[in-house]
Order: structure tokens, then C-alpha cells, then sequence
């Protein structure tokens, strides 16, 4: 049982402080005052002090842990821990788990983790798997990664689950820190435990990986996105596509298009501009114009950047009649406006 410290503590004292424009009291222990009036939360104090009294200690708990999960400040949640903490009886583990959930969710991670280090840590007591994930949660919240990742790691080591929440949270931070692999390893383990990761976790680690090149992880989390029988968005296929065009993986970036073409997703012509991009900088032009030609199938209207991407492909590999039907059929036909940088390409290289 965890001692009555919460009245005395400086942590107390400290929310005391920053409460007192409130226009009830909370240091009261009248229950009847130290609560905003309300007929529910009147009846709700009443009820917890009859089972006080009865020596019901387990159902007072529950009863003051939905006082503390409804109310509506942090005003509110200290002053009912606080009132019933004075009627005498020790707030549980549990108790404590919902209040420092409670800050949290109010915006108060400060003093969520100064409650948590003076009844729970310090008192040597077994945080269970709510705190752990509102720590988590407040580690996040207040900036510090090593303390987020440090609890995170006790839920998996005690085998309890991520809850959502925090996995979300703690990829945030790995991410806004461009912590990719760390984030893709805490993804990986909150997988394997079976958390329930939402879809901005898959968002997150998606751009994140891609941008940075780690591809082969990419691949993985993509992989783990459909084995969940998620469909991946046009957004997160977008990553991917370019962080393959950018990784010269250019086989798997058009079998990427291809598996967005049988799904329906749709192809813009900016993917397969980049597609034909990088077809002709590794001097691939056959595999460059069929790409170029399923684009002209699909509907799409040739430009001039696309056009002098194949010309000048097909004239550094002295293929002069194909570089000039680029031209001819497509730009003139099309009435594309050829640049200045079309014809220099066409000229120098034919001299």
C-alpha cells in the first residue's frame, strides 16, 4: 500500500500554487467543498466514503479512480485524490496510474513525472503497465527520448503490450530527432508484442526511412502495412517510389507502380517522369521507352522535360534516329515546345 504522502508533498504544494485562482480550495479535506459542486460528484464523494467506512477499501478506489478519469482539470483530479487521501485512506497503484494519466491528458507532463518520481519510483513501488505507458506518453511530451525509450523497453521486458498511444508518441520523437533506425527497432519490437500500432506510426517511419535511405527497413514496415491488411495510401507508395528512384533501385520501383496500377491507386505523371529519369541515367533506354510509352497508353500528354530526358538518353548512347523521333513524333506532333537545351543536345551530339 502506498503511504499518504500527497498532502504533504511538494508536489502538492506545488499544484497548490499554480491552483489558486480556483474558486473553491482543494487543500480542504471537506469532501463536500474540495469538489466543484455537482449532484453526481456529490453523490460520487458520498458513495466513496460510505465504502471507506464500510472497510470496502477496493470499491472506494474504483469509485475515486472514476472521479479522477472524469474531472475536468488538474484542479479537479488533485483535489479528489487529495480529500479522499485526508478521509485516510492510501490512494492504490491503480489509483495513482489514472491520476498520472490524468495529468498527462491535461497537459501537465511536468507534473505527472514529479508525481510519479515521489510516490512511485522513490517508494520503490512495481509501476504497472498504465503508468508505464502515460511515462512514456510524459517523457515524450516533455522532450526527453532516453527516459521515453527507457520505459518503453520495461512494458516489453515485463511483457506487457504498448498501448497505441505511446507507441505513437515515442516514434514522434525518434523521428522528429531523425532517429529512424531507433524508431524502426521500437516499431519492430511493439510489433512483435503485438501492440496495436495505428496508421501515423506506419506514416511516420515510412517518410522518415525513405528519406534517409534505409530502404531494406522501408520494405519491412511496408511489408508489415499489408500483412495487416491495411492499404497503403498514395502517399506512403509516393515515399517509397522515390526513395527506391533515389536508391538506384529501379527494378523495384516500377514493380511498385505496377502493384499501384493493379490495386488502382493512382500513378501521377511526375512517378513515371522519375521512372524514365532513372531508366536514362543508367543508359537503360529500352527499359526507359516502355516506360515512357505505358504513360502515353494511360492517357498522358508527353512535355518538355520528359522529351529531353530521352533525347539526350538516347544521344550519349549515339542512338541519333531514335533521340530525333523523340522530337519529331512527340514534341512537334504534340506541339511541344522544344528548350534551347533540346536542340544544343540534338546538335553537339550529332557533330
Amino acid at each position: 500500500m502506498i503511504k499518504k504522502r500527497l498532502i504533504s508533498s511538494n508536489l502538492f504544494l506545488r499544484i497548490r500554487r499554480e491552483v489558486t485562482t480556483c474558486a473553491l480550495p482543494i487543500d480542504t479535506l471537506d469532501m463536500a467543498v474540495s469538489v466543484p459542486s455537482g449532484n453526481h460528484k456529490n453523490l460520487c464523494h458520498s458513495l466513496a466514503d460510505q465504502l471507506i467506512q464500510r472497510g470496502l477499501f477496493s470499491s472506494a478506489q474504483l469509485v475515486i479512480q472514476r472521479m479522477i478519469s472524469h474531472s475536468m482539470s488538474v484542479a479537479d483530479a488533485i483535489s479528489v485524490a487529495n480529500s479522499v487521501v485526508g478521509r485516510g485512506l492510501d490512494l492504490d497503484l491503480d489509483s495513482y496510474a489514472v491520476l498520472i494519466r490524468k495529468l498527462v491528458t491535461l497537459g501537465e507532463p511536468q507534473l505527472a513525472e514529479s508525481l510519479y518520481l515521489i510516490e512511485i519510483e522513490s517508494q520503490g513501488n512495481k509501476a504497472d503497465p498504465l503508468i508505464l505507458n502515460s511515462m512514456v506518453i510524459c517523457s515524450c511530451e516533455l522532450g526527453k527520448v532516453e527516459d521515453a525509450m527507457n520505459y518503453f523497453n520495461r512494458l516489453l521486458s515485463f511483457n506487457y503490450v504498448p498501448q497505441k498511444e505511446a507507441c505513437l508518441s515515442i516514434l514522434q520523437q525518434c523521428c522528429a530527432q531523425e532517429r529512424y533506425l531507433d524508431a524502426f527497432d521500437l516499431f519492430l519490437r511493439a510489433h512483435y508484442a503485438k501492440a496495436e500500432l495505428s496508421f501515423g506510426c506506419y506514416n511516420l517511419l515510412m517518410d522518415g526511412l525513405c528519406h534517409k535511405g534505409h530502404l531494406d527497413e522501408a520494405l519491412r514496415v511496408f511489408d508489415l502495412l499489408l500483412n495487416h491488411k491495411h492499404l497503403p495510401t498514395v502517399h506512403i507508395y509516393r515515399s517509397l517510389f522515390y526513395g527506391l528512384c533515389k536508391g538506384n533501385r529501379v527494378v523495384e520501383a516500377e514493380l511498385l507502380i505496377g502493384e499501384m496500377e493493379s490495386r488502382g491507386v493512382y500513378v501521377d505523371k511526375a512517378m513515371y517522369t522519375s521512372l524514365v529519369r532513372v531508366y536514362c541515367r543508367d543508359r537503360r533506354m529500352k527499359m526507359a521507352q516502355q516506360v515512357f510509352f505505358r504513360m502515353l497508353k494511360i492517357g498522358y500528354q508527353p512535355d518538355r522535360y520528359i522529351c529531353n530526358i530521352l533525347i539526350d538518353g538516347f544521344m550519349k548512347l549515339s542512338l541519333y534516329d531514335k533521340g530525333w523521333v523523340i522530337h519529331n513524333k512527340n514534341m512537334i506532333y504534340s506541339k511541344v515546345t522544344p528548350h534551347v537545351h533540346c536542340y544544343i543536345v540534338l546538335f553537339y551530339e550529332c557533330l
